[in-house]
């Protein structure tokens, strides 16, 4: 079962989003917008040169001494600082791109593998299963990471952006940590995952009596449902995106290195993300910053509809998303950083306005 974290349905009431505007770009572009055509002229005599020349990368030990690798960019005279929060499975590595399109917009980056995946150290001996203890590990490596390392490079205006698992971290950390960014950005959070229907009651009483009974009776949590081991699925299987071109780029990074390479969920993060997330929206008075929320409208990993409930809580709380609602990319799957070019596009455009904006 290939990207289908089986998980809780949050079945709240839902906002009506607002769709993508038109394209007319402020930031973005001609050669951002029309990238795929030319995109492996674009890796080997720009992306490349400044992933090997220009993106520095180092490590630093955790609290439960773990090993957690990182990457940066500083741009001279920068007025702002992106940390980026990836998703599950993700290493930086697979952002070499995104990394680059920020700092043409004249921002430093921050971005750290979360442990368990990436470079960073894994708990279990099969290092391909998605592991961790507690959830508020992810966050507590988060926080590690920007005191230690980003305010010791950067000392301005640190902005958060995220995708993913990244933005159930990012979220969870602005609610406890609420003065250390001053915008959040999220693309597709995973603030509740598709579960095909499966009732909240059900599947989380589930998961419960499930991870119970395997660390009652196994060491290691085993794999969720039809999880396995890393096993890249073809493009045309693929829920990440439509663009060959990025899919096959990042397939490629990770068969380069192989240390990047990681499997399915275990029982154990299920229940640790199903706990998180259920915080998560009781703190959401928590949330005092300005949110811009993407939301993917063929997205078939997360749950959609728990995005619609976050802004809709947001603006009873008084603090409501950008627009009012996730902004929707029609014909776009999970991944909008490895979209076609005209959804990522449009994507950037909205960020880097969001981001420019006072």
């Amino acid at each position: 079962m290939k990207y289908m974290y089986l998980v809780l349905l949050l079945s709240f009431g839902v906002s009506v989003p607002v769709s993508a505007e038109s394209k007319e770009y402020h930031y973005v572009s001609p050669e951002l917008v029309e990238r795929e055509s030319t995109f492996s002229a674009f890796v080997s005599e720009t992306l490349l040169p400044f992933w090997d020349n220009e993106v520095i990368k180092g490590h630093f030990v955790n609290k439960q001494k773990l090993d957690i690798h990182y990457a940066y960019v500083l741009v001279p005279g920068a007025e702002k600082a992106v940390v980026f929060s990836p998703g599950r499975v993700e290493g930086y590595a697979k952002y070499q791109e995104l990394l680059y399109d920020f700092t043409q917009q004249g921002y430093s980056v921050f971005i750290l593998d979360h442990q368990g995946q990436g470079l960073s150290s894994r708990r279990l001996d099969n290092k391909y299963k998605g592991y961790v203890e507690n959830f508020n590990d992810y966050v507590v490596d988060f926080h590690q990471f920007i005191e230690e390392v980003v305010k010791s490079k950067y000392d301005g205006e640190l902005v958060l952006a995220s995708h993913s698992m990244g933005g159930a971290i990012g979220l969870r950390y602005i609610e406890q940590y609420p003065n250390q960014f001053t915008k959040a950005v999220f693309s597709s959070p995973m603030w509740g995952l598709n579960s095909g229907g499966l009732p909240q009651w059900i599947a989380k009483s589930i998961f419960s009596v499930v991870n119970w009974t395997t660390q009652l009776t196994m060491d290691q949590s085993p794999y969720f449902f039809g999880g396995e081991d890393y096993n890249p699925t073809p493009f045309e299987e693929n829920q990440l995106t439509s663009s060959k071109t990025r899919y096959d780029y990042f397939r490629s990074v990770y068969a380069a290195t192989p240390e990047l390479q990681l499997g399915s969920v275990t029982f154990s993060w299920i229940k640790e993300s199903v706990d998180a997330i259920d915080i998560a929206f009781e703190q959401l008075n928590l949330v005092k910053l300005p949110v811009m929320v993407f939301q993917a409208k063929d997205d078939e990993v997360v749950d959609n509809m728990a995005q619609n409930e976050f802004c809709t809580e947001l603006a009873k709380l008084g603090n409501p998303c950008v627009n009012d609602a996730p902004i929707i990319i029609d014909d776009a799957k999970h991944e909008l950083f490895i979209a076609p070019d005209k959804q990522r596009s449009e994507v950037l455009d909205k960020i880097f306005t969001f981001l420019s904006s006072k």
